[in-house]
C-alpha cells in the first residue's frame, strides 16, 4: 500500500533495490541551501548592518556559487514555507508567480516553452507555510500545479507554468475526507542513498489566515504528523530524514558553523523533542529569526534546526554527511549566510534572474510609481507608550471613512510597512497592504466591543498583536486582573452604551475571529466594501500634502502612581522575634508582597491586610539565622511595581549570650572530649572556649542546637588538671563565661 502511495504522490526518483547494493564505505556529501519566509522579496529593499540584501539577482548567484561547489546533484534548495504571501509589491500584484518563478531556475526543468532558462540544475523542496493560505485553496494550488485559471493578471510566462518544487505538508487535510491536501513528503535520491523530506505546517494556521480560506481543512498536531510518516518510511529501509517544518523559535545570532552551547526558545523546542530519534535535521521558519543549534529529539538525540530570518535577509547553508551502509545522516552542521547585494557574490548579479526581475519591475511599475501624495514625517507601525500607532490610526480612518461606519477595528499585522519621508507611492499602498483584503462591516454592542478590547490581554495565540481603532477612544489599566483592564469607552465624548449597536470597518480576518479574537465571531455581519489598498489610496488623496498623522490619543493607557512608603512600626527585632508590622505610605493597592532586604538576605511578611490605599499590616517572623544589620524595606504590586524605603527596619542582636551548664563537667586530660553547652542567647556563628590561668582551648565543630543549647568538642592537654571557665562569643562579638565549669583530672 505504501509503495502505491508512493507512485501516487510521484515519488519515484527512488531505487530500494539499488540502495541495498551499495558497497561503498565513503560517506555521500549532501549541501541544502534553505531560504524560509521569503515572502516575495524580489527586490533589495530589505537592510542589513546597513547593507543592501537579497534581489533575485544577487541571490541567484550566491547559491549557484555554492551548488558549483558542492555539485547540483549533491544540492537541494528547500523553502520551508511562506514563500509567498505578504509580498512586496512587484510579486503580489502578479500573485506571487515572479517568486515562484525565480525558484524554478534551480529545478533545471527544460519542459514546455519556458520564457526563463534554468541556471543550475539541483531539486527543489518546499512545504506550505500559513501565507501560502492568504487566498483560497484553489489558488494555492494553481501556484503550485500552474495554469491561468480566473485570474485577470498580465502573466511572465503564459500560460503560468506552476512551480517545479516538491511541495509535501503532512500535517493538513480535508475535513470532509480525512486527505493529505498535499503529499506528506518528498524523496529525493543522493548518490542512490534515499534522503525524505517531509513538510508541515504551524498548527496557528487556522487562527492567523482568514477563516474562509481554510474553513475545509484541519492542521495536525506538527511532530504526530510528522512521526506517522518517518515511521512508514522506516518500514521501506529510509533512515535519512529532514523536515521542513513552518514554526520556529528564535536564538541570539552569530557567525559561523553550528554550536553546541546556544539557547533556543520557541514552540520549535518541544516540537523537536517529541520528533523520532531518526530525525536529523529541522529546517524551520515562521517566527522569522536566526537559528542554528542542535536540539534533543524523544531519543535524546541532536536534530539540526536552521531558521535564516526572513525576506531574503538569509540563507542556511547546511552540509550533511550520509552513510552508505546505514543510510543515515551520521554529520551534520551549518552556517547562516547574508546575500548582501553590494559585496562578495552579490556584486556578479546572476543575469537570468536579473531578467526575471526586470520583467516584473517593467510590468508592475505603472501601478506602483504613481505618487498619490507626500509626507515629511515618519508613519509608523509602531506603537507609542500608550499604544497607539499612527499608521494605524491612518488605515483605520480610511476604512471607517469608506465604509461609512460609526467604528473602525483592525488588528495589528494587517499593516506591513511604514511610511517614511517623501513620495507616497501606489507601490507603497501595496506594500503595506499586501493581503488583497476586502473591507467590511459587522455590527457589534458596546458590550461586544468592551469584551474584544479585553481580549488583547487573554489570548493565546499572536498575544503581540494588539487592536487599533477609529471612531472612538478606550483607557485601560494593564496592571488590574485580565478581563478588567478597559476602563472606559467613548465615541465624540459620549461614553459607549453597552446595549447599543454599533457598525464598525474591519476586514474578514479580524472578523472571523483571527488573531484569537473570538468574539468577534459573535457579531453581525455588515456589507462589503472595497480593497483595503483601493481604500487606503484614495482616502489619503482627499487629505492635505504634505501628509501629517499625529498620535490623536484615541488609545491611553492609564499608569498606576508609583508606591511610596513613609513609615513601618516597629522598626526593629531580633533574630527569631514574630512581630506584627504596620506599614504607612500612599498608593497602595492590591499589594502582593512584602520583604525587607540587607546584604543578600530577604525576609518576608504574610498575611497581608490591604486596610486602605495608606495603610497595611503583615506578620513577620524574623528567622534565627538573619543576618544582623539595617534592612531596606520593599512593598510589591502583582505587576512588579515596587514602593522601597531604604535603611528603614533594624535587625539588633539578642541580649548577650547567657552560659549556665556544661555537660560533662569534668574529664581527663591528654583526651578528646564531646560537650553539650546550654543557656540562652546563642545565635548561629557562636564560639565556645575553655580558659585557664592564661591558657585558652577553642571548641572545634561547634554546632548551635538551638537558641539554647550548643554541642562542641575540646582537646585537652596532658598536665592541665585544673578548673576551666567555659565562654561563649556569639557573631556580634557579645560574649558569657561560666567560672571553675569543668574540672579536668590529670590521667
Amino acid at each position: 500500500m505504501l509503495l502505491i502511495l508512493l507512485l501516487t504522490w510521484g515519488i519515484t526518483g527512488i531505487s530500494f533495490a539499488e540502495v541495498s547494493s551499495q558497497n561503498t564505505d565513503q560517506p555521500v556529501n549532501l549541501t541544502i541551501l534553505a531560504i524560509n519566509d521569503f515572502h516575495g522579496q524580489i527586490t533589495s529593499g530589505k537592510m542589513v548592518n546597513n547593507s543592501p540584501v537579497g534581489g533575485l539577482g544577487s541571490l541567484a548567484t550566491y547559491l549557484t556559487d555554492v551548488v558549483n561547489v558542492s555539485g547540483a546533484n549533491r544540492t537541494i534548495i528547500a523553502l520551508p514555507g511562506d514563500i509567498t504571501g505578504a509580498s512586496t509589491p512587484e510579486s503580489g500584484l502578479l500573485l506571487d508567480e515572479p517568486t515562484l518563478l525565480f525558484y524554478n531556475l534551480f529545478s533545471g526543468n527544460t519542459s514546455g516553452n519556458r520564457t526563463y532558462q534554468p541556471i543550475t540544475s539541483c531539486p527543489v523542496v518546499a512545504t506550505v507555510g500559513n501565507h501560502e493560505f492568504d487566498r483560497n485553496i484553489s489558488e494555492l494550488m494553481r501556484k503550485i500545479e500552474g495554469g491561468n485559471a480566473d485570474t485577470t493578471i498580465p502573466h511572465l510566462q503564459d500560460p503560468y507554468p506552476g512551480s517545479d518544487a516538491s511541495f509535501s505538508a503532512s500535517n493538513v487535510i480535508y475535513n470532509s475526507s480525512g486527505e493529505l491536501l498535499l503529499p506528506p513528503y518528498t524523496i529525493k535520491t543522493i548518490d542512490t542513498i534515499p534522503v525524505a523530506f517531509i513538510g508541515a505546517v504551524t498548527t496557528s494556521t487556522p487562527s492567523i489566515v482568514s477563516h474562509d480560506n481554510v474553513k475545509d481543512l484541519t492542521f495536525l498536531d506538527e511532530a504526530d504528523s510528522i512521526n506517522k510518516q518517518v515511521k512508514d518510511l522506516q518500514r521501506l529501509g529510509l533512515h535519512a530524514f529532514v523536515v521542513l517544518l513552518h514554526e520556529g523559535g528564535s536564538q541570539s545570532p552569530y557567525d559561523g558553523q553550528t554550536k553546541s552551547d546556544t539557547q533556543v526558545t520557541g514552540r520549535v523546542v518541544d516540537i523537536v523533542s517529541r520528533l523520532d530519534s531518526d530525525v536529523d535535521v529541522v529546517i524551520s521558519g515562521h517566527t522569522h529569526n536566526f537559528t542554528n543549534a542542535f536540539l534533543p529529539n524523544a531519543g535524546n538525540i541532536s536534530v539540526l534546526v536552521t531558521q535564516a530570518y526572513s525576506y531574503s535577509k538569509g540563507f542556511a547553508n547546511i552540509s550533511l554527511a550520509v552513510d552508505p551502509a546505514s543510510r543515515d545522516i551520521t554529520w551534520k552542521t551549518a552556517s547562516i549566510i547574508v546575500p548582501y547585494t553590494n559585496r562578495d557574490s552579490g556584486t556578479r548579479p546572476n543575469q537570468e534572474a536579473a531578467r526575471l526581475l526586470n520583467d516584473t519591475i517593467n510590468l508592475t511599475s505603472p501601478l506602483i510609481n504613481t505618487v498619490i501624495s507626500s509626507t515629511q514625517m515618519n508613519i509608523s507601525v509602531a506603537r507609542d507608550a500608550d499604544g497607539e500607532s499612527n499608521l494605524y490610526d491612518l488605515v483605520t480612518d480610511s476604512m471607517r471613512y469608506t465604509m461609512q461606519s460609526d467604528l473602525g477595528m483592525i488588528n495589528e499585522g494587517a499593516v506591513r510597512a511604514d511610511i517614511y519621508p517623501g513620495n507616497i507611492t501606489t507601490g507603497k499602498m501595496y506594500e503595506m497592504l499586501p493581503f488583497g483584503n476586502n473591507i467590511i462591516t459587522v455590527n457589534m454592542t458596546g458590550e461586544q466591543i468592551r469584551l474584544v478590547l479585553e481580549q488583547q490581554w487573554n489570548r493565546t495565540v499572536a498575544t503581540d498583536h494588539m487592536l487599533q481603532i477609529s471612531g472612538f477612544n478606550y483607557t485601560y489599566d494593564d496592571s488590574k486582573p485580565v478581563n478588567s483592564r478597559i476602563l472606559s469607552i467613548s465615541r465624540n465624548g459620549t461614553p459607549i452604551e453597552p446595549a447599543r449597536w454599533y457598525s464598525i470597518a474591519t476586514v474578514s480576518y479580524l472578523a472571523s475571529g483571527g488573531d484569537g479574537y473570538t468574539v468577534m465571531k459573535i457579531s453581525q455581519p455588515g456589507v462589503t466594501g472595497p480593497l483595503d489598498v483601493d481604500s487606503l489610496t484614495s482616502y489619503i488623496k482627499l487629505l492635505p500634502t504634505p501628509l501629517v498623522i499625529n498620535y490623536d490619543g484615541r488609545i491611553v493607557r492609564v499608569v498606576d502612581p508609583d508606591i511610596v512608603i513613609s513609615g513601618i512600626h516597629p522598626g526593629e527585632g531580633s533574630p527569631g522575634d514574630n512581630l506584627q508590622l504596620t506599614i504607612t505610605g500612599r498608593n497602595f493597592n492590591n499589594i502582593s508582597t512584602i520583604s525587607l532586604q540587607h546584604e543578600g538576605s530577604r525576609i518576608t511578611g504574610d498575611n497581608l491586610t490591604l486596610l486602605n490605599s495608606t495603610a497595611l499590616t503583615c506578620s513577620l517572623r524574623i528567622p534565627i539565622t538573619s543576618l544582623l544589620g539595617i534592612y531596606n524595606l520593599s512593598v510589591t504590586n502583582p505587576d512588579g511595581k515596587a514602593g522601597i524605603l531604604a535603611d528603614t527596619f533594624m535587625v539588633r542582636p539578642l541580649s548577650p549570650p547567657v552560659v549556665t551548664t556544661i555537660r560533662p563537667g569534668s574529664a581527663r586530660s591528654g583526651n578528646d572530649i564531646s560537650v553539650i553547652i546550654q543557656g540562652n542567647g546563642f545565635l548561629p556563628g557562636i564560639n565556645a572556649d575553655i580558659e585557664k590561668d592564661e591558657m585558652t582551648i577553642s571548641g572545634k565543630h561547634p554546632a548551635l542546637l538551638s537558641n539554647q543549647t550548643l554541642s562542641c568538642s575540646f582537646s585537652i592537654p596532658t598536665g592541665s588538671a585544673g578548673m576551666w571557665n567555659v565562654s561563649v562569643t556569639n557573631p556580634d562579638m557579645q560574649s558569657s563565661h561560666l567560672a571553675e565549669a569543668l574540672r579536668i583530672t590529670d590521667s
